[in-house]
């Protein structure tokens, strides 16, 4: 009989945020990760979830989510096994979410090697990307505390991501024999926009996937270590774990746990991480200006999307969505800015003023909620 050499590698995709910057099509009860903002016929959910389909095995394919989102998960996956969603009473960031992940598949399997990955990415190249993962998945194996992660070929200097600072682990690497891997020196946060610059130039920063791989313990040890406030409540009863009481017990206690992402609470202070480097072509969908980015444009660089009629005289670097066919809608001179028509609400902004956005969300909720939720 010949093993399933992956029986030991399991997939968790995070798909609990809220996805406020893609408001207002993204709303607190439909949040981005079921939209297909492309026009590709998937949300990006569901675009992520048949993507690691490609490794891992179904029941090896886990989600985690928010309980709000129950029913929208069922009817984009009908295909996950129900035993694979694992449910968050609240928001929490990806911390908690990550050390309830880790914690429920080590109860199933203390061999486990996990990959832990956002579902708002877009791949150009998704086989080339999985088998990348793939060889993250060996080398967490072989190597026993060790956390990798996957970093991006920078192709030009943006600010609305995260850095990886690493150089080559070994000069002497040849092809065929996987992944090189680089040795992380430091993580950074969004530089501006003259210091984006200087990372790209510098040659040894690379953008941040959010994806990261290592053993199950080696996950739970580097929450204990850095984030003991969230693992002194969550992991207090090992019992429970594997049985029937796992889900009301996390129920119970998740909501206390600390708002804070993995990268804040663990990465940056993780003493053995290796990076593994894509040229995959990734993008990050967090914002109205990476949709722009990857959507088809004019001579000017405008971008239309969606179903509604739209007119874009005399204008440059526009992004216009709506869906609503019977409703048009016309530009005239306009440059640098966003359009997004959807349902009640109408935002017009300019596409460097989006991270000021959440204001926006605050103002609208507080002129009525139905504007936001």
């Amino acid at each position: 009989m010949v093993l399933d050499p992956t029986h030991h590698q399991y997939c968790v995709i995070l798909a609990g945020g809220t996805g406020s910057r893609f408001w207002p099509y993204s709303r607190e009860s439909h949040p981005k990760q079921f939209i297909d903002f492309l026009d590709t016929g998937k949300s990006l959910l569901q675009l992520s979830y048949h993507r690691y389909l490609k490794h891992f095995a179904k029941e090896r394919l886990l989600v985690v989510s928010n309980v709000d989102y129950r029913t929208q998960l069922s009817e984009q996956l009908p295909e996950l096994p129900e035993e694979c969603l694992l449910l968050e009473p609240t928001h929490r960031n990806t911390a908690p979410a990550i050390a309830y992940a880790v914690r429920h598949i080590y109860a199933l399997d203390p061999d486990a090697v996990v990959t832990v990955a956002p579902c708002d990415h877009l791949i150009v190249a998704p086989e080339e990307f999985v088998e990348l993962v793939a060889d993250g998945c060996r080398l967490a194996e072989k190597k026993s505390g060790e956390i990798v992660t996957i970093g991006i070929r920078p192709t030009y200097p943006e600010t609305n991501y995260g850095y990886i600072q690493a150089v080559s682990r070994d000069e002497n690497h040849t092809e065929g024999a996987g992944a090189q891997p680089y040795e992380v020196k430091t993580f950074t946060e969004k530089p501006n926009a003259e210091m984006a610059q200087v990372l790209m130039d510098s040659g040894e920063f690379f953008w941040n996937s959010g994806l990261f791989i290592a053993r199950a313990d080696t996950f739970i040890t580097e929450l204990k270590t850095h984030l003991p406030e969230l693992t002194e409540r969550l992991y207090a009863r090992d019992e429970v774990w594997g049985t029937a009481e796992e889900e009301s017990f996390v129920s119970a206690v998740l909501p206390y746990s600390p708002n804070i992402s993995f990268d804040y609470a663990v990465m940056e202070k993780a003493e053995h991480v290796t990076m593994l480097l894509s040229d995959a072509g990734w993008v990050d969908l967090g914002t109205w200006s990476a949709i722009h980015s990857m959507a088809d444009k004019d001579e000017q660089g405008n971008a239309v999307l969606g179903k509604g009629p739209k007119i874009c005289n005399s204008c440059r670097n526009t992004l216009v969505v709506s869906e609503d066919p019977d409703r048009l809608i016309a530009l005239e001179g306009m440059e640098d800015v966003v359009v997004i028509d959807h349902k009640d609400v109408l935002l017009v902004c300019k596409i460097n003023d989006l991270d000021k956005i959440k204001q926006l969300i605050f103002d609208a909720g507080s002129i009525d909620r139905k504007f936001v939720e």
